[in-house]
């Protein structure tokens, strides 16, 4: 993922795959897509999309902040339908689509809410896939860099898909 882009700054990862460069970009484009605010507001959970860390308002960005959970619309959680459902069929179809579409067995399990609906479970929490990465500005700017010189091999017709060739020079320190 490039030497200074790490799982460290990964802050939130409920994913049942490892984490890639190819997933990472995916979840950071995702959340590219529209502004966020750190405080949920008229919603059930973490607001999905971007925003600034500033340790004290109006102080200078300390970092950026990207969250991606194809779970949340409209800020409830929501997957091929809202959840929780009120049979343990419907929930145990919705595990069944989410193990073939992640490639995983077993991953989730089902559970009665006190209410007696039925949910999803991961290690006997309540689950939703959701990615969270805190980049500082210095990680974000060599991260375009590393991507940069990503696409530019990939572009190439003779790339093997193994070295990657550096055709823009990293930031000076």
């Amino acid at each position: 993922m490039g030497s200074d882009l790490r799982e460290a700054f990964v802050t939130k990862d409920t994913f049942p795959v490892p984490l890639t460069l190819g997933r990472l970009l995916t979840h950071m484009r995702n959340a590219v897509s529209h502004p966020s605010f750190l405080e949920p507001r008229d919603s059930d959970y973490d607001p999905t999309g971007f925003t600034t860390i500033n340790s004290v308002p109006g102080a200078p960005i300390q970092a950026y902040r990207f969250t991606d959970s194809p779970w949340v619309k409209n800020g409830k959680r929501d997957y091929k339908g809202r959840l929780p459902v009120e049979t343990e069929r419907g929930v145990r179809g919705k595990a069944k689509l989410f193990h073939k579409e992640w490639e995983v067995e077993d991953y989730l399990d089902t559970f009665r809410t006190p209410d007696g609906r039925f949910d999803l479970s991961w290690s006997g929490d309540l689950y939703w896939p959701i990615f969270q990465i805190d980049l500082q500005l210095l990680q974000l700017r060599r991260m375009a860099v590393e991507l940069a010189n990503y696409l530019a091999n990939k572009s190439r017709s003779d790339w093997d898909g193994g070295e990657v060739h550096r055709f823009v020079p990293p930031l000076a320190a």
